[in-house]
C-alpha cells in the first residue's frame, strides 16, 4: 500500500529545481534511511513553512505533489491542490493552476482580493485577517466554495451571503463586527457550520437554515435567540444577554451540546428533559432560581433531565 510521505524542508532564498528529479532522503521509523525520488504515485506534501524567505519561484509540478505549505515565511511574492500562505505580505494572488482546490491566505493584511477570479474551482478559502469590505463582491464567483472563513475581517453584514455558493458547508465569520442576521442566511441549504463567534449580534429573528449541525453564537449581545431547527446537535449560545430559552428550543430533537453559559436566564425549560440525545449540558453563571440550587448543584446531566420531565408530567 502507498503512503503519504511526509516532506520538512529548510530552504533558503532562490530557484527549487523541478520538483520531478528532486531527490529527498527522509527519516523513517526505526531510523531506516532511504533515499527516494518524488515521482510515482506517492503523494506528497511540501512543508515550507517558517523557511525564511522572501520569494519563492515556480516549481515543476508533478501528480505526486498534492499540499504546498509555505505559512509564516516572510512572502511578498509567490509562484498542487492545495495552497497555505497564511501570515505573510503578500499584496496580491498570481495566476493559479487549474487544479487548485484549497486556498488558505490568511494575515495577509494588504492582500488586494483581485485575484480570487483565478480561483474560481476552489472549495477551501480562508481570507481571516484581510479587511475585504471592498472586495466582499469576489466571493459570487467562487459557485463551487464549501468552506469559507473570514474571521476578523471586519465586516459589518452577512448580507453577500445572498450571493455566495449554495454548496457552502461551513461558514466561519467569527470575530467580525456583524450586528444581525440577514434573512438570506436560510438559502444556504446546505451549510452546517454556521460560526459567528465575537460579533456584536443583537437581532436574530431570522429563520436558520434547515441543514445545520453547529451553531456557534457566543460572545454577542443576544436577547432573543433564533428558533434553533431540529437538525442542530451542538449549540453554542454562551456570554450574552438571554433571558428565556422556551421558544428558541421548541423544535429541538437531535441537540447533544447545549452551551447556555453566561447569561440572564432565571430557569431552565423543561423542554431540555426531553432531549434525548442532550449529552452536555453548561448552564454556569446565570441567575437561575428554577430548578433549585440543590438539583442543578450535582450537574449530572441525566438527573437535571429527569427532574425536568418528571415536573412536566406532574403539571
Amino acid at each position: 500500500m502507498s503512503h503519504p510521505l511526509q516532506l520538512k524542508m529548510k530552504i533558503g532564498p532562490g530557484p527549487l529545481d523541478s520538483i520531478k528529479k528532486l531527490k529527498l532522503k527522509l527519516s523513517l521509523p526505526g531510523d531506516n534511511w532511504q533515499t527516494y525520488n518524488i515521482i510515482g504515485r506517492n503523494k506528497v506534501i511540501m512543508d515550507l513553512s517558517k523557511a525564511e524567505l522572501d520569494t519563492i519561484c515556480a516549481f515543476g509540478y508533478t501528480k505526486a505533489l498534492k499540499t504546498v505549505d509555505i505559512s509564516n515565511c516572510e512572502l511578498q511574492t509567490f509562484p498542487t491542490q492545495s495552497f497555505d500562505i497564511s501570515v505573510n505580505k503578500l499584496t496580491e494572488l498570481s495566476q493559479a493552476t487549474s487544479n487548485v482546490l484549497s486556498l488558505k491566505i490568511s494575515k495577509n493584511y494588504s492582500m488586494d482580493l483581485n485575484g480570487l477570479l483565478f480561483y474560481q474551482k476552489i472549495l477551501v478559502l480562508d481570507i481571516s485577517g484581510i479587511h475585504i469590505s471592498e472586495n466582499i463582491n469576489k466571493l459570487k464567483f467562487l459557485k463551487q466554495l464549501r468552506e469559507l472563513y473570514m474571521r476578523n475581517c471586519c465586516i459589518n453584514s452577512l448580507e453577500f451571503v445572498a450571493e455566495i455558493s449554495i454548496h457552502l458547508l461551513v461558514l466561519d465569520c467569527s470575530e467580525n463586527l456583524i450586528e444581525k442576521l440577514p434573512f438570506q442566511l436560510a438559502n444556504l441549504s446546505n451549510l452546517q457550520i454556521l460560526n459567528l463567534n465575537k460579533n456584536k449580534i443583537e437581532n436574530c429573528a431570522v429563520q436558520l437554515p434547515e441543514s445545520l449541525i453547529e451553531l456557534h453564537l457566543n460572545s454577542n449581545r443576544i436577547t432573543n435567540p433564533p428558533i434553533l431547527t431540529s437538525t442542530l446537535e451542538k449549540v453554542d449560545l454562551s456570554k450574552n444577554k438571554i433571558f428565556c430559552l422556551n421558544t428558541c428550543i421548541k423544535k429541538t430533537s437531535n441537540l447533544k451540546v447545549l452551551n447556555i453559559s453566561e447569561n440572564k436566564l432565571t430557569e431552565l425549560p423543561d423542554k431540555i428533559g426531553f432531549l434525548k440525545f442532550l449529552k452536555e449540558l453548561y448552564f454556569d453563571d446565570n441567575p437561575i432560581s428554577w430548578p433549585s440550587e440543590n438539583v442543578l448543584f450535582c450537574k449530572d446531566i441525566k438527573k437535571i433531565k429527569k427532574y425536568l420531565t418528571t415536573f412536566k408530567l406532574k403539571n
